[in-house]
C-alpha cells in the first residue's frame, strides 16, 4: 500500500515515486505475461531481479528531493562517498599521532640536477658503445655469414639484370623468379650453398618473406636430395688418437689435447679452437666442465652453454694440462688456416682419403657416444643441437658412413705408429696416475 500523503506534498508525487523506484529495482516486473497464462501461473513466475541501473536511481532520487522541497523538506543527501582503505605510511603516521610522537614527512626521490648528469652520462656511454657493436640489422648473424649472404644476394640481382627481369610486385611472383633462378644455377652447375645463401640473404633484409618463399625452397630441396651433402667421415676414437699423435710428434700438446677433449665433448671445430683455460674447471668429485663462449646455438639465444667431462683418462692429464699454460690464453695456439694445414700433413701420412676433415672429429664423438647409450636425447642434449630431429638425422647418416669405413694393411701400421706417442706423452703430465674407471681410449691404444 503507498504511504498517506503528507500535508503540503503534491497529489501523485508519492506515487509516482514508488512506481519509479519499484521500476529501478526490478525491470522484469512489469513486462506482460504470455497470452492465455493463468493468474496462478503468473504468481509462480519469479523473475531475475536485476540490480538498479544509476540512472533509475539517480532520477527517482532527483524526484524525490523535488517532492521534498514542494513540501518544505530538506533534500535527500546522496550517502558519502567510500573512502579507499588508508596505506601503510599513513597508519604509521596516524599511530605515530596517537603516541604523541614527531612525524617526519618522507621524501621523495630526488629529481635534481644530479639525476639528469647521471642519465645524459649513461646514455652517451650506451650510445659509445653501440656504435662499436654496429647496427641491430648487422648483428643478427655473424659478420662473415652476413658478407656471404649479401654477396649471394648481388649475384641474384645481378641474374635478374641480365636476363632482363624486373622485380616482381607480389610475393607470389617473386617466389617463382627465384625458383627459375635455382633452376637456372642447376643447369649452369653452381652449388647449392649459393642458393641456401641468397634465399637466407633475402629473408634477413626482408622479413616479411620469412615462410613465404616455399618454390624457392623446395627447388632447394629436391637439389638436396639429388645431391647430397658430402659430409666429412666420422672419426673412431683410434682415428682421434692417430691424428692427435701426429700433433704430438710435432711437439703440439695442446693441440693433441684439444683433439681428445673435442672427441669427448662433441665439440665443433670453433668451440674447442676458441676455448680458454680458464673456461676449463675441474671439481674435486672427479669430474670437469667446460664453458663454452663461441656455440651456435649460444650465439643465436645469447646465452652461454656447458658441457662436463666424464672420461677418467681425460681426467687425469686435464688437471695438468690447466696448470701448465697461462690462465686466460687460449689452449690452442695456431690459426684455423695453421690447424688445418697440419691436419692435412698428418692425414697424408696415415694414408688416409682427402674426406677426412677436423669436423669429422664431432661427427665421431657423437656416433661414439651413441652407441654407448643408445639415446638421442642424451646426444642432442650433449651435443648442443636445438632439436632431437636434427641429431636423429646427424647421428644416422654418420653411422651409415661408420659402416662403409674399412681401413686395413698400410693404413692400420701408420696408425698404430701414431697411436704409441699419444699416451705416453700425455700421462708424462701427470705425476700419479690415479687408479680411474673405463675409458673410451683404453683397450685401444697399444701399451
Amino acid at each position: 500500500p503507498a504511504p498517506a500523503r503528507q500535508p503540503g506534498q503534491p497529489v501523485g508525487s508519492s506515487q509516482r515515486q514508488n512506481r519509479l523506484l519499484a521500476d529501478a529495482a526490478c525491470p522484469a516486473a512489469h513486462i506482460r505475461h504470455p497470452v492465455g497464462c493463468s493468474v496462478a501461473g503468473r504468481q509462480r513466475i519469479h523473475p531475475i531481479r536485476p540490480q538498479p541501473s544509476r540512472r533509475a536511481v539517480s532520477r527517482a532520487r532527483g524526484l524525490g528531493s523535488l517532492s521534498s522541497r514542494a513540501a518544505g523538506q530538506p533534500p535527500l543527501s546522496p550517502p558519502p562517498p567510500r573512502r579507499p582503505p588508508p596505506s601503510s605510511h599513513q597508519r604509521h603516521e596516524e599511530g605515530g599521532a596517537a603516541a604523541g610522537q614527531a612525524i617526519m614527512p618522507r621524501r621523495g626521490p630526488s629529481r635534481g640536477g644530479g639525476d639528469t648528469v647521471r642519465s645524459r652520462m649513461l646514455v652517451q656511454q650506451r650510445r659509445q658503445s653501440r656504435s662499436v657493436l654496429g647496427s641491430l640489422r648487422d648483428r643478427q648473424v655473424s659478420q662473415a655469414t652476413l658478407v656471404r649472404y649479401r654477396q649471394a644476394v648481388a649475384q641474384f640481382f645481378d641474374w635478374m639484370q641480365a636476363h632482363g627481369h624486373s622485380v616482381p610486385d607480389t610475393t607470389v611472383g617473386f617466389d617463382n623468379m627465384l625458383a627459375s633462378y635455382a633452376e637456372c644455377l642447376w643447369q649452369e652447375g653452381e652449388s647449392r650453398g649459393l642458393l641456401a645463401s641468397a634465399l637466407c640473404g633475402l629473408t634477413l633484409e626482408v622479413r616479411s618473406l620469412h615462410g613465404r618463399l616455399k618454390a624457392a625452397w623446395h627447388m632447394h630441396a629436391t637439389w638436396q636430395k639429388l645431391e647430397p651433402s658430402r659430409r666429412a667421415p666420422p672419426l673412431t676414437p683410434r682415428l682421434a688418437q692417430a691424428f692427435a699423435g701426429g700433433f704430438l710428434l710435432r711437439g703440439d700438446v695442446r693441440t693433441a689435447g684439444m683433439i681428445m677433449l673435442g672427441f669427448h665433448c662433441l665439440m665443433r671445430n670453433c668451440e674447442f679452437m676458441k676455448l680458454r683455460i680458464m673456461d676449463i674447471s675441474i671439481f674435486p668429485g672427479g669430474q670437469g666442465q667446460l664453458r663454452l663462449l663461441h656455440t651456435k646455438i649460444g650465439q643465436r639465444l645469447g646465452i652461454t652453454e656447458q658441457v662436463s667431462v666424464t672420461d677418467p683418462w681425460i681426467l687425469e692429464w686435464l688437471p695438468a694440462y690447466t696448470r701448465a699454460f697461462p690462465h686466460t690464453g687460449c689452449c690452442m695456439q695456431m690459426t684455423d688456416g695453421q690447424f688445418r694445414r697440419t691436419w692435412s700433413q698428418i692425414r697424408a701420412e696415415l694414408g688416409l682419403p682427402v674426406a677426412f676433415t677436423p669436423y669429422g672429429i664431432r661427427r665421431g664423438g657423437a656416433t661414439h657416444f651413441f652407441q654407448e647409450c643408445g639415446s638421442f636425447s642424451l646426444v642432442s642434449d650433449r651435443g648442443r643441437w636445438s632439436t632431437e630431429r636434427a641429431t636423429r638425422i646427424y647421428v644416422t647418416s654418420a653411422l651409415q658412413d661408420l659402416a662403409a669405413l674399412s681401413l686395413t694393411g698400410p693404413e692400420a701400421d701408420r696408425m698404430a705408429a701414431a697411436l704409441c706417442h699419444l699416451r705416453p706423452r700425455l700421462e708424462r703430465m701427470t705425476p700419479q696416475a690415479a687408479k680411474r674407471g673405463r675409458s673410451t681410449f683404453d683397450v685401444l691404444v697399444p701399451a
